[in-house]
């Protein structure tokens, strides 16, 4: 655990090939989004594909400040994995959370919706936090703002 923490691109290195895989295994499995007066269905092959290529671009960013011996802050390490892992999670399981919606009455059917997207409204809260940590980690590194405590 330490050393996630220390080297936190190895995480999103690894996160690759998992990120791939998922978006074979869910292949045609769709992710519905009702924004305002715009349907968006999105495949979550495509999702995940993309996922993955954000990891890529963010394991480069921690590689690139390590490889410059900079320092990076532990706690903003933990706390933009943490998040990542966390919204991630709860992004995915959101296709897993609804059931077969045929089957429930109208005012049922409702409800799920509104539960669905209050837990993707909640889980890309928590991608962009995590987005932010990532943003000042690498201020922190690149400026060296713990130099000047020691």
């Amino acid at each position: 655990m330490y050393r996630l923490f220390e080297k936190p691109y190895l995480f999103f290195f690894f996160s690759i090939p998992i990120f791939i895989v998922i978006g074979l295994f869910l292949g045609d499995s769709t992710l519905h989004i009702n924004l305002h007066d715009t349907y968006f269905i999105i495949l979550h092959s495509h999702l995940s594909f993309l996922i993955s290529m954000c990891s890529g671009v963010i394991a480069i960013g921690y590689w690139i400040i390590c490889k410059a011996k900079k320092r990076l802050s532990r706690w903003l390490n933990a706390i933009h994995i943490i998040l990542n892992i966390g919204g991630l999670v709860l992004f995915f399981g959101v296709s897993d959370l609804a059931v077969d919606l045929q089957l429930l009455p109208s005012g049922l059917y409702y409800d799920k919706f509104i539960q669905k997207n209050l837990i993707l409204v909640l889980a890309l809260s928590l991608l962009f936090i995590a987005q932010l940590a990532y943003i000042f980690n690498l201020l922190y590194g690149v400026l060296g703002i713990n130099e000047h405590y020691k």
